[in-house]
Formats: C-alpha cells, sequence, structure tokens
C-alpha cells in the first residue's frame, strides 16, 4: 500500500463509494440507505468544490502489491476505472481557531474500504494526517465524532487524541420542548 495526493474527477467515484460502503446510520434518524445517499452527496459536493489554492488536502491509500490488488478484487466494494485501486482516504481542512484564529487541521473524513478495515491503512492515514499538520504549520488537529462510536474514539486515542470539547444537541422535530422531570 503507497500513498498519493488525491487525483481530481479522477478519484471521485472511488471515494464516493468508499463513502457509501462503509458509513453506517449511527445515530441519524433516517433509514441507512437514506443515510448513506445524504453523506455520499455530501462529499460529492465538497470534491467538487475543491480547488487548486483551497485549504482542503486529500490523501488516498492505493493497493499496490499484489495480494493487496487481490485481495480488493474479492472484495464487494470493487468499483471500474483506473481509481478501483484505492483503498483508504482521509481529508483535511485547514480552518482558523474560532478564538485564537490560528489555523487548525481538521479531519473531516477518514474511510478505508471494509476489505482493509484490519490492514493498519487508517493508522497509516492518521499518521500522515499528523505529518501534514506539522508541514503546513496548524497548531492543533481535531476530528469530530459521533459520542456512540466507541471503535473511533479508541482509534484517535491510540494516537493521543483527547476529548476536548462536548457537542449536545437537540432534535427539534419534537412538538414542544418540555424540561425533564
Amino acid at each position: 500500500m503507497r500513498l498519493r495526493p488525491y487525483r481530481k474527477h479522477e478519484d471521485d467515484a472511488r471515494l464516493i463509494e468508499l463513502v457509501r460502503e462503509s458509513t453506517d446510520s449511527c445515530d441519524s434518524a433516517l433509514k441507512p440507505d437514506d443515510y448513506r445517499l445524504m453523506i455520499s452527496n455530501r462529499l460529492a459536493h465538497e470534491l467538487e468544490a475543491i480547488d487548486s489554492d483551497t485549504s482542503t488536502t486529500i490523501i488516498v491509500a492505493v493497493a499496490d502489491d499484489s495480494n493487496e490488488i487481490t485481495q480488493l478484487a474479492n472484495s464487494s466494494d470493487m468499483s471500474g476505472g483506473k481509481a478501483s485501486n484505492i483503498v483508504g482516504f482521509i481529508k483535511l481542512d485547514i480552518v482558523p481557531n474560532a478564538v485564537s484564529t490560528r489555523p487548525e487541521g481538521r479531519i473531516s473524513n477518514l474511510c478505508v474500504s471494509k476489505a482493509f478495515e484490519t490492514d493498519k491503512i487508517s493508522e497509516v492515514l492518521i499518521q500522515e494526517a499528523h505529518h501534514w499538520a506539522q508541514r503546513n504549520g496548524v497548531y492543533r488537529l481535531t476530528i469530530q465524532l459521533s459520542a456512540s462510536d466507541e471503535s473511533a474514539m479508541s482509534l484517535y486515542e491510540q494516537f493521543h487524541f483527547q476529548v476536548a470539547s462536548v457537542i449536545m444537541d437537540l432534535s427539534c422535530a419534537q412538538p414542544e420542548l418540555q424540561k425533564r422531570q
């Protein structure tokens, strides 16, 4: 497996397919298929918005030896085309910190093919994100996770990520807001 930069348009279909195949509905009130569609449509929109002078970087993991390519070919999430040997990616953004305005790195997407989940590709991508942050003068790297996603929290904690804030939300679909007794 090797890492390389994202290739606009050439990689788009495979990245969207990876997101669709690996997305669980988590805490969503939507049906799983609707949630997958929403997430993949959001990524498609984000990919279209990327241009050469943006603060967004995508690093892709590519299967490049015969065993990996065979493993990918035998998986159910194989797509056609030149980009089909992509087995994972990480999407990184540089954003100003709301308080200090210093540049902050944000992992906005990390996705690995289900056929390669046990191959430490996520770990390699997280390590590369750290190198990217250092190269770009980013003082902090963040990711927003669902509180119920214990496996993702465990993965990031292995790399010394810490809970720094808590976001609570309220579904506004309920007709009236009442305090719990």
